[in-house]
């Protein structure tokens, strides 16, 4: 698994559930306001007449004269109640009145945080023909960004979004067990045995030689690639003690005590697995394993 291959999967997966959850919850907002627009409209068809009264208009007028500024009746209408198609608006719904100059261009109010509000009707009795005024009502609804959530269709975001966080889960504990999580950067600096920086991070859990990296956590090795360098165990063995050894450099005689303890002459052997690392090292890097007057081998950057 590439690294920037499984954040990209984690980030398309994170943000096609906020994408999704987003839009079914404008949809919802949207289906809100269609059902007060319609509830509205019947409500207004069925007892306008009423509210449109002279009696109705002087009574608002002097309620208004009375407050000395403008003033908005809020109905809380059980024939707009009933006419609304989605249960839970039912008793958290109402219907504004507000008598406006014609000069004044009425606008919808914008949402609040508690509140969803239908299309403007604006109607024009002929009892404010005298004074040049119009009705505007609006229908309310009292809906929480909570309420109305729950009322969209989640599902999919939902899904989606524990999906993303299983792909991150997943992510975190293979880069952790690959040792991803602890790959550092570093620079090849001249020194007198031309080798490049020997370096630990922080927690020491990594070291470098040159572009080749060894992660101490998962006991792996990585080439300038970034990818797990596939080694024998006993090629495995000798690449940790030329990390460990001072100036990266080991006597032969000490590789067959530990490789081969007991055995009276392992240099062919040696000499066979040495050139058979050498490709893999060479490869996947910037060193080379040279032999210094046939008794010792050492880790060389080639620049």
């Amino acid at each position: 698994m590439k690294s920037y291959f499984s954040i990209v999967v984690f980030f398309v997966l994170l943000l096609s559930s906020v994408v999704t959850g987003t839009d079914r919850y404008l949809s919802t907002e949207d289906m809100i306001k269609d059902d007060l627009n319609q509830a509205l409209a019947h409500t207004i068809a069925e007892k306008g007449g009423a509210w449109l009264a002279t009696d109705t208009i002087k009574a608002y007028r002097q309620l208004q004269n009375t407050a000395s500024g403008h003033v908005a009746l809020l109905i809380n209408d059980e024939l707009f109640n009933e006419r609304l198609s989605i249960p839970e608006l039912r008793d958290k719904a109402y219907i504004s009145f507000d008598i406006l100059s014609k000069n004044i261009v009425a606008q919808n109010s914008e949402y609040s945080l508690n509140k969803i509000c239908s299309d403007t009707i604006i109607l024009n009795p002929t009892s404010l023909k005298y004074c040049n005024a119009s009705v505007a009502m609006r229908g309310y609804a009292e809906c929480s960004f909570f309420m109305v959530l729950s009322m969209s269709d989640q599902k999919l975001p939902i899904a989606l979004m524990l999906l993303s966080l299983l792909w991150g889960g997943m992510t975190y504990y293979y880069f952790k067990k690959k040792g991803l999580l602890y790959r550092v950067s570093f620079v090849e600096t001249e020194s007198n045995d031309s080798l490049g920086v020997y370096a630990k991070n922080d927690d020491s859990s990594l070291m470098s030689v040159g572009n080749i990296s060894y992660n101490i956590q998962s006991e792996t090795f990585y080439g300038a690639d970034n990818r797990e360098i596939n080694l024998t165990p006993m090629q495995f063995e000798l690449m940790q003690m030329f990390f460990k050894a001072e100036g990266h450099r080991l006597m032969k005689t000490d590789i067959c005590n530990t490789l081969w303890p007991g055995k009276d002459n392992a240099n062919e052997t040696l000499y066979t697995m040495i050139k058979r690392l050498k490709p893999v090292i060479e490869t996947n890097s910037n060193l080379k394993i040279e032999v210094e007057r046939g008794r010792a081998y050492k880790l060389r950057v080639d620049d």
